[in-house]
């Protein structure tokens, strides 16, 4: 029953992506190419929609027939999507500056924080987890900012965003079917199956492109997931679990923010200097990169469930080495320097 909203949603996905492929062509909603992109031909954009109507459709299967999702849960996906759809829409049509988005990224956080998706309290290595108070709104809507942002800011190359927020959600669907969290393995699975009919139309070369309304509902959705799964060991281990699964694009948003404000450029404007653009630049085929970056996700994802079976100690042991060597590694490979 628990793979039963995989199946759903990835049939879902898998029906709807070819048709709003046609539709796209038709309506001229096409990704063309530019000097910051890569693609060299206009490729259908906003496949993001279909992936979304899976997930919701997912959602809604899981809260009213199954039973396996809590109702406000569901429906504080549902309305946290709505800011972001209609924001990911005007971005991809005609674009869209960055405090609007900002705006209705917040707005998603809150939305998820009202229905009791939070961070409650910080984890103390040393003793009792530290109460986060009043401070609680601000950390949840901070957290849903970054993942918003991080899916959307590796979404450069056929397949990455996609791709990883595949494997991060199978991850931490994983990690709840372990520790018998129905929701957590239910929600995750359902955003897994969506990604999975949705991803063979966007591999290399693209057939598809997600859109900014697509990456960043994947964003919205595991800040959502990664939230649902902290509400059982918040008092153990915060967002700790998550955080490994998603470290890629977590560490890639961070060093991005870090680089550009270091070179005296706006932190939310995007360039040529991510992780994906270096890979290509030291002589890596799109399809190598994308693999290479899936591949190192896919590791974080598999030391996430590891992680899921340790003890307290040792999981924040484990994970505080994975996450100095994995930022030692980028530091070093790619120096830092400007692009």
């Amino acid at each position: 029953m628990l793979f039963l909203p995989f199946g759903i949603t990835g049939l879902i996905a898998a029906a709807l992506t070819p048709i709003h492929i046609l539709l796209a062509r038709r309506a001229g909603w096409l990704d063309r190419p530019l000097p910051s992109k890569i693609h060299a031909r206009p490729v259908p954009t906003m496949g993001g929609l279909a992936v979304i109507t899976a997930v919701l459709v997912g959602v809604w299967l899981a809260a009213g027939r199954l039973g396996s999702l809590h109702a406000d849960h569901a429906f504080a996906l549902v309305l946290a999507s709505v800011p972001i759809v209609i924001v990911g829409i005007r971005d991809d049509l005609h674009g869209c500056r960055i405090w609007p988005r900002l705006v209705a990224h917040c707005a998603a956080g809150s939305v998820l924080f009202i229905y009791g998706l939070r961070v409650q309290h910080v984890t103390n290595p040393f003793g009792a987890p530290f109460d986060l108070g009043a401070w609680s709104c601000f950390v949840t809507v901070a957290w849903t900012v970054l993942l918003i942002n991080a899916l959307n800011i590796i979404d450069g190359l056929d397949g990455l965003a996609s791709g990883t927020g595949l494997l991060a959600s199978f991850s931490i669907g994983c990690v709840g079917l372990l520790r018998h969290e129905t929701d957590t393995a239910v929600f995750g699975f359902i955003l897994t199956g969506a990604l999975a009919g949705f991803l063979p139309y966007n591999m290399p070369r693209a057939r598809v492109f997600l859109g900014d309304v697509g990456s960043t509902f994947i964003g919205l959705s595991l800040a959502a997931l990664s939230l649902l799964e902290n509400r059982k060991t918040t008092t153990t281990l915060t967002l700790l679990l998550p955080l490994v699964a998603l470290a890629l694009p977590v560490l890639e948003t961070t060093l991005s923010i870090l680089r550009r404000a270091r070179d005296g450029l706006n932190p939310m404007r995007g360039d040529l200097g991510h992780l994906h653009h270096r890979l290509l630049r030291r002589g890596l085929s799109p399809v190598r990169a994308t693999s290479v970056l899936l591949g190192v996700t896919a590791v974080f994802g598999l030391t996430a469930v590891v992680l899921s079976l340790a003890s307290k100690e040792m999981s924040l042991l484990m994970t505080g080495g994975v996450f100095l060597f994995a930022l030692f590694v980028l530091w070093k490979a790619f120096s830092f320097k400007r692009p």
